[in-house]
């Protein structure tokens, strides 16, 4: 494979070059893959439990007994928003930290800085999981959704970033109300289990994400003018993912916890860096366009618009023809579709001219080595598979991803297009108060209203028990939840994330 197709030489082989001032504006198609991340985690966690076929639900846990079976291999749709997350994650570093890099922050300084994320990240992780009504009790009712949405509006002080015009005092006494609130609520609470308020009960999606964001961040300030030390660390990562199951040296620093914060600092939980790295080098590139001409406001080059377009949907039919092919085991198939798609996707965007071109050129490129590296390795450890995940797992979904961010930076570019995703860009812009919405403030206002009963009674009594009522009900309640993101972002209220 062609060298330029991995990346831009000057980033890789070389330093990067300094950076005069960098941008503050936000990349609206790396919000975008976040928002879609988000909301797939809603709607995948609010569908019929056991009628769907299995493309519904995580690839190891088919229908209709739901059993976790790691036997399944292939990927469904609903096994990539984690890894899509993360992967929009990775990109958001270098955007996060250039400016702390360019200001001469010590190093000292940003891991105190990532820390205080990270503790925020995983503070977050257990409220969430304490404030979730069927974690609280087996059978909710009125007083344990109202208890929930209590615990909903203490997380929303606890996080909430006013706006900047306002002084820092401000947020920082709502923020100290917020925690106040959830401890007076937890004071004395009782679960199923019998057992208090407990550290160890806690989101295990948002402990990763707390771990990774800090190990990501640290990793990228470490090699951000030596990108191939970072592909080294990729490495090592991948390594410990292939030989810890084989036990000895590698094993025993996989599984190590160290007390008493085990349930929070886990070695193992930082396989994921082998999709956020990725996603580091892919926001690099994204910058590096920033830089050189505004990817949102400026023109596209000498390609037409409609080719623009056929970006997006080429991505879209690289992770159907994926998940297609994957979970049904017909592996030619699979690197058909994707072939094809790869060489669709050279061919439109041959000879760049703009930023915007060369940018997404190289992002094609990067996505083919990322799925040639997944699809190599798919037979290890028997295919890909999510729980527990496999080599493949890592690399197929990054490809993807960033296939799709290509698609979505496409998308931003027209008007009309730009306009169908602001719901889901704006989601992706406040993934903290998305969460707590997913958690709490939609299941408390579902089951105040006693609306999760009479979408039961729709379905059984009027629709003779169909599944898909209940989707429909889902996607009602995320469309709820990006609206009302959409909402707090037109008055650019955010939540710390």
């Amino acid at each position: 494979m062609n060298e330029q197709f991995l990346t831009d030489p000057s980033t890789v082989s070389s330093p990067q070059p300094k950076i005069e001032s960098a941008p503050t504006v936000r990349v609206r198609s790396v919000d975008t893959l976040r928002g879609f991340a988000i909301l797939g985690m809603s709607l995948s966690g609010m569908v019929a439990w056991s009628e769907l076929p299995a493309w519904m639900y995580h690839a190891q846990s088919p229908p209709p007994s739901r059993v976790f079976n790691p036997k399944v291999y292939g990927i469904t749709w609903v096994d990539l928003v984690f890894p899509f997350f993360l992967l929009s994650m990775g990109m958001a570093i270098p955007f996060a930290l250039t400016k702390a890099a360019e200001s001469g922050l010590s190093l000292w300084k940003l891991i105190g800085r990532l820390l205080q994320r990270g503790t925020l990240l995983f503070l977050f992780a257990v409220l969430c999981q304490h404030f979730r009504p069927n974690v609280i009790t087996t059978k909710p009712d009125q007083d344990t959704f109202l208890w929930v949405l209590g615990g909903f509006f203490a997380m929303l002080f606890a996080w909430l970033r006013p706006p900047k015009r306002e002084p820092a005092w401000s947020g920082y006494l709502l923020n100290a109300i917020g925690f106040l609130a959830a401890a007076a609520l937890l004071w004395n609470r009782t679960f199923p289990d019998g057992t208090p308020f407990r550290w160890d009960r806690s989101d295990i999606i948002l402990v990763v994400l707390a771990n990774v964001s800090v190990s990501g961040g640290l990793v990228w300030w470490l090699t951000r003018l030596n990108p191939m030390a970072r592909m080294a660390v990729l490495g090592v990562v991948a390594g410990f993912v292939i030989c810890a199951p084989m036990g000895g040296i590698a094993k025993a620093i996989w599984d190590w916890h160290p007390n008493p914060i085990g349930y929070f600092l886990q070695p193992s939980y930082h396989k994921y860096l082998l999709i956020v790295l990725p996603g580091t080098f892919i926001g690099d590139r994204i910058l590096r366009a920033k830089q050189e001409e505004s990817i949102e406001e400026q023109g596209t080059g000498r390609w037409p618009a409609h080719w623009f377009a056929g970006l997006l949907f080429l991505s879209i039919i690289a992770m159907v023809g994926a998940c297609v092919g994957l979970l049904g085991r017909d592996i030619p198939a699979t690197l058909g579709i994707l072939g094809s798609v790869a060489v669709t996707l050279l061919l439109a965007t041959y000879k760049p001219v703009s930023a915007q071109e060369k940018m997404l050129r190289d992002l094609v490129g990067w996505g083919i080595a990322l799925l040639a590296i997944g699809l190599m390795v798919e037979p290890v450890d028997g295919g890909i598979r999510k729980d527990s995940p496999t080599l493949s797992y890592y690399f197929v979904t990054a490809g993807l991803g960033t296939w799709f961010v290509v698609g979505l930076t496409a998308a931003h570019a027209s008007k009309a297009f730009d306009i169908l995703l602001t719901l889901v860009r704006r989601t992706g812009e406040n993934p903290i108060l998305a969460y707590a919405c997913i958690t709490a403030l939609v299941p408390a206002i579902a089951g105040l209203g006693g609306l999760e009963s009479w979408v039961g009674t729709l379905r059984f009594e009027k629709f003779a028990g169909n599944p898909w009522v209940v989707v429909a009900w889902g996607g009602v309640k995320t469309l709820f939840i990006a609206c009302l993101c959409a909402l707090f972002a037109r008055f650019r209220i955010y939540l710390r994330a």
